[in-house]
């Protein structure tokens, strides 16, 4: 590498881990970073999001390896030099632990012998973290809080529940919904082939394809500029394509941003028409975006769904309401959710969702439908509030949701240890 990769590295995650940012921060400043090299900024976003990634078990290695806590910026740049040796297995463990002391000389030269000691103990050290079957130790080598683990405990088997903590640690699956205004799936199979993509047709949905090589830059290709697919996971992509139309409805998307389950449902549209809002002004820009890239034509409304709007009573034939949630369907893709104050998080976001569902449920059309849908997979944020609903509206009720071949029972419960998806859900209510 040469430039010094390791302060952009330290910065990245300081900033996620104690200054509250989002892991997202990570590509974003990398995107418009243009001194590094793709291979440096591939390896950036490697470690930073890694060590975000494994930040307890990384921890514990650190305190259990000092008899003192360092500063924050010396314990980070600890945990990031641990990460390499623990993980990148292509690495030259001395040549790690090289880099790492020569910016503790120049950065921090106090503390340049105690950075040197610790990673050399670290490659001596043998057994320092031991499965003795308890929480404790899940929670510190898949790096999931103890919290987290309670919360979770309550609803799935332990088996499960360490599939979903492997689940989380992995990178994320690519998928691409093809934007069949513009091409077909085959058709742009063979563009994305020609752009230098490595991709492969979903089986359960006829509008995906699960990419699996990507060319650098892919938002200045033809195939991007030119709309021909969205980026999405393949749960949203489910639930677009769940929602029953025939062509005519009107439609509004509730907590919109930034778009992709408008634009998949505008797409199976004739005569009918889409509405979406959103709280955040900044959010309903990339609506806008993304709609005249794909071809769109959506109105964007900024709004709160928990604030009731009179002119939109029994307005629609569809609602969609994919609130927001605890995320705890997307740790993969957002693993600084995992530190964050779960209980108080769900506690206020469940309230939320009671608040957003009640109010839009009324801009529904007798024989209409809400569809309800979350990327996490805490009970109390999907069947709860669902269930909760139904006893306080009876002129609403629960239907099957059908989708790429699959029946709910009567709900659309995705976890991420299935290997192919984000956690999802979704449920579908008529009203009568």
């Amino acid at each position: 590498m040469l430039k010094d990769t390791v302060s952009y590295i330290t910065k990245n995650v300081y900033d996620v881990m104690y200054n509250g940012a989002y892991s997202s921060i990570i590509s974003d400043r990398l995107a418009r970073n243009k001194e590094l090299t793709s291979a440096e900024k591939s390896y950036i976003a490697t470690v930073s999001t890694g060590v975000v990634e494994n930040w307890l078990r990384l921890e514990y290695y650190l305190n259990k390896l000092s008899k003192k806590k360092p500063k924050k910026e010396i314990a980070v740049l600890i945990i990031c030099a641990l990460y390499e040796l623990e993980f990148m297995q292509d690495n030259k463990d001395y040549l790690t632990v090289n880099k790492y002391v020569e910016y503790a000389k120049k950065n921090y030269p106090h503390a340049k012998n105690f950075v040197n000691a610790l990673l050399r103990n670290f490659l001596r050290a043998e057994n320092l973290l031991v499965d003795d079957g308890s929480d404790s130790y899940l929670s510190i080598y898949y790096s999931h809080p103890l919290e987290l683990i309670n919360i979770l405990k309550q609803s799935y088997s332990r088996d499960e529940l360490i599939k979903i903590l492997i689940s989380n640690q992995k990178k994320a699956k690519i998928y691409f919904r093809v934007n069949k205004m513009k091409t077909t799936r085959d058709e742009l199979v063979e563009i994305l082939l020609s752009e230098g993509f490595v991709v492969q047709k979903v089986d359960i949905c006829d509008n995906a394809l699960l990419v699996t090589k990507m060319p650098p830059n892919i938002t200045t290709l033809p195939s991007f500029r030119n709309g021909l697919y969205y980026i999405q996971d393949i749960s949203s992509i489910m639930l677009i394509n769940a929602v029953d139309v025939k062509g005519d409805e009107r439609v509004l998307d509730v907590a919109a941003a930034p778009g992709g389950k408008s634009l998949g449902v505008y797409e199976k549209l004739t005569t009918g028409s889409i509405i979406s809002e959103d709280i955040y002004e900044k959010k309903l820009n990339r609506v806008k975006e993304n709609s005249i890239r794909l071809g769109a034509d959506i109105k964007v409304n900024l709004n709160d769904a928990s604030v009731f709007k009179p002119e939109y009573n029994q307005r629609f034939d569809i609602v969609l309401a994919d609130v927001p949630c605890s995320g705890l369907g997307i740790v993969c893709k957002k693993p600084e959710i995992k530190y964050r104050k779960i209980s108080q998080s769900v506690k206020s976001v469940v309230q939320l969702q009671r608040q957003i569902v009640s109010n839009v449920s009324r801009y529904v059309k007798p024989g209409g439908y809400m569809y309800y849908s979350t990327c996490t997979i805490n009970p109390e944020e999907n069947e709860n509030i669902v269930n909760n609903f139904l006893k306080e509206n009876t002129n609403f009720e629960i239907e099957v949701v059908k989708t790429c071949g699959i029946s709910g029972d009567p709900y659309i419960r995705l976890l991420q240890s299935n290997g192919f998806s984000d956690g999802f859900f979704i449920a579908k209510l008529k009203r009568k």
